[in-house]
């Protein structure tokens, strides 16, 4: 059988292993004596990803928008000379109207002038006619006057003969002179009419030059707003060149963040199929150790081997002396007796944190345990109240861990059982296994309240099952959002056996029990209460607790208790 000395070496060397495959780190120094060499591990740069796929949205979004604004300003610019071509179309119109005003103001002129002739033609022969009447008056008169004045013994029987002519010719001229009269009236009102229409036209053609004025000038403006205009949309051009130019070379260097990020993710690739088969040799090597580790179990000696304590909460540890299972506070939780021969007895472990409080430890602590069905010894939260002892699967507090990983990873486990972890989803499956559990969940939100919802039924199949979900038996004061989730497979970022077209833990960004896509959440990332809508809801989510998939949890915990038989 193995020496003291080499147990506690192979011991140290193992836990130099583990330290190794189970950092969450990119570099790793033991503190131990035994163990001082320097483990560099590489582990995929999620962040890095993160902020390049950040980076060429924003160039993407970036490029749209520039886009979108030149096009706004083209359709702007055209609108602009759409409106001043309207315009001046409009003024061109009105030009012409005016000028077939002035051309009807000039044929009424003209018919106006005819008129005045038309009229003056008519006053001269009026004119005429009123001279002739005057000669043959003055004829006649001076005619009469002779034959009175040089016959001075006349026949007295031709006298009245001649005094009825000039009664006659008297009444005539009379009556032609009452006609010129009346003619003459006519005359002078349709001159006056006409003197009225005059000024009506001449009021009318100044109108319609202060108008041609008004209008040459609005058309001088207009046809300067057109220049501004044309230079203005060349000016645009030039920018538009410009951003096309700029535009290119962001596109040039987008290809090259693309091409350098597609060998980062080669270069990842190569690294996880490495980082699988270092995991394929740890498991070899665990399955080495959980041989060894039994048989240094029953080995017949009273020596012991202290305990090696880790705080990640993933590293198992195996004690091969007749030691109990230490706890943080100095007690033990497991039984190892010698017997009365000297040599040691088969020891037995505590399955849950219910054994550990039953066998007196009732401080909340991290002890150690080991499940039904493991060969590995796994250290637990245990969380000691009402008359039982909850064993801790899952908690969050304050977002230090990501839960954006893998199925393996989802698998084994990670975290811390001080701070926020996972169990393992193979650990979750053989403790539910073992006996009948109930869930607990206790929330806290980020107004200092606290509520918690507890099922009777709850248990995890195994993983060739894809680690289906089974639970039921709600009580509690957050609501009821995670039976909607019942019978369902395990999803993580590169395993989809979720119900919805699209794959929930990878636009989610976090591993659960997905259905069509989720009620509850309580692996999302860490946000502080209300958060920003995103494409999708990707916080700490329980839907019942607020009506409303936008509201992230401030801490939560998820905890197991056996039933009682």
């Amino acid at each position: 059988m193995f020496s003291n000395f080499q147990r506690h070496v192979f011991t140290a060397c193992i836990q130099c292993i583990y330290m190794l495959a189970n950092s969450n780190t990119m570099a790793i120094s033991s503190t131990d004596p035994q163990c001082s060499a320097m483990f560099h591990v590489w582990q995929p740069g999620q962040d890095a990803q993160q902020m390049i796929r950040d980076v060429n949205t924003k160039i993407d979004n970036l490029t749209s928008f520039t886009k979108v604004e030149v096009f706004q300003m083209k359709a702007h610019l055209s609108e602009e000379l759409a409106r001043v071509n309207n315009w001046t179309h409009a003024l061109e119109k009105r030009v012409f109207q005016i000028q077939i005003d002035r051309m009807d103001d000039e044929v009424i002129q003209m018919k106006f002038s005819a008129s005045s002739n038309k009229v003056k033609m008519q006053l001269d022969r009026v004119n005429r006619r009123v001279s002739e009447l005057e000669r043959s008056l003055y004829d006649i008169e001076t005619k009469v006057r002779g034959e009175s004045g040089g016959d001075s013994s006349p026949p007295d029987h031709t006298r009245p003969q001649q005094q009825g002519v000039s009664l006659d010719l008297g009444l005539m001229l009379q009556n032609s002179v009452s006609d010129l009269k009346s003619e003459w009236i006519l005359l002078k009102r349709d001159i006056e009419f006409l003197k009225k229409e005059l000024a009506t036209v001449t009021v009318r053609q100044a109108e319609l030059t202060n108008d041609t004025v008004s209008l040459k000038l609005s058309l001088g403006v207009t046809q300067a707003s057109n220049r501004r205009l044309e230079t203005r949309f060349l000016t645009v051009a030039g920018q538009q060149d410009k951003l096309d130019s700029k535009i290119e070379e962001i596109l040039t260097d987008t290809t090259n963040t693309n091409r350098k990020l597609e060998e980062y993710r080669l270069d990842v690739t190569h690294r996880r199929s490495n980082l699988n088969e270092i995991q394929a040799r740890l498991v070899a090597v665990e399955r080495d150790l959980g041989d060894i580790q039994l048989k240094l179990a029953t080995a017949p000696t009273p020596q012991t081997l202290p305990a090696v304590r880790h705080d990640d909460s993933r590293q198992t540890v195996h004690l091969t002396g007749p030691e109990r299972l230490q706890g943080t506070h100095g007690k033990v939780g497991g039984v190892g007796q010698l017997g009365k021969d000297g040599l040691q007895q088969e020891r037995t472990f505590p399955s849950d944190c219910h054994d550990i409080y039953q066998s007196g430890l009732m401080v909340s602590s991290v002890y150690q345990i080991r499940v039904q069905g493991s060969r590995y010894i796994t250290p637990v939260y245990c969380e000691m109240i009402n008359n039982t002892g909850y064993t801790l699967i899952q908690r969050r507090i304050d977002g230090s861990l990501s839960f954006n990983r893998g199925w393996s990873e989802y698998k084994q486990g990670f975290g811390n059982p001080y701070a926020e972890l996972w169990a393992g989803n193979e650990f979750i499956h053989l403790i539910s296994s073992q006996k009948k559990y109930a869930l607990r969940i206790d929330f806290w939100d980020w107004d200092g309240e606290q509520y918690f919802a507890e099922y009777s039924q709850f248990y995890v199949e195994s993983e060739k099952d894809h680690y289906r979900l089974f639970v039921g038996g709600f009580t509690g004061s957050a609501g009821d959002s995670l039976s909607y989730h019942n019978m369902m497979a395990f999803s993580t970022e590169d395993v989809d056996n979720d119900l919805h077209e699209r794959h929930c833990a990878a636009e989610n960004k976090s591993g659960w029990w997905y259905s069509s896509c989720f009620y509850s959440q309580l692996n999302g990332r860490y946000h502080t209460a209300w958060y920003s809508k995103t494409n999708y809801a990707d916080g700490i989510v329980w839907y019942t607790l607020k009506d409303n998939e936008f509201y992230s949890l401030k801490k939560v915990e998820m905890k197991l208790k056996p039933l009682p038989v």
